[in-house]
């Protein structure tokens, strides 16, 4: 079981990450490949849709709680694995926090 000790971007206040995933569920987890596309477009990240062109909205939430649990980590395997400049990457992450928080 995975706790989280002090501040995380993606808690919300009095509690925890971990709580908040017990909690989370949202219709993002039904998206398909499509609809992810479409929000890439919709988000203009229009140059990540070939690189994640595989990707459902369940794999979004993955990466959504990898990126709670360590956002340093995130960033890196984003930049390294994806060839994601470092901008590309911000903005793909506060799309992501605010597809999944306001969901």
């Amino acid at each position: 079981m995975l706790i989280h000790q002090g501040a995380s971007p993606c808690a919300s206040p009095g509690r925890s990450p971990y709580q908040r995933k017990l909690s989370f569920k949202s219709p993002v987890s039904n998206w398909t490949e499509e609809e992810v596309q479409n929000w890439l477009k919709k988000k203009k990240l229009v140059d990540l849709c070939n690189t994640l062109e595989d990707l459902e909205g369940s794999h979004l939430e993955k990466m959504y709680d990898d990126y709670c649990r360590d956002p340093k980590e995130f960033k890196h395997e984003m930049r390294s694995d994806y060839q994601m400049t470092a901008k590309m990457c911000l903005k793909f992450i506060v799309a992501l926090e605010k597809l999944i928080d306001h969901n």
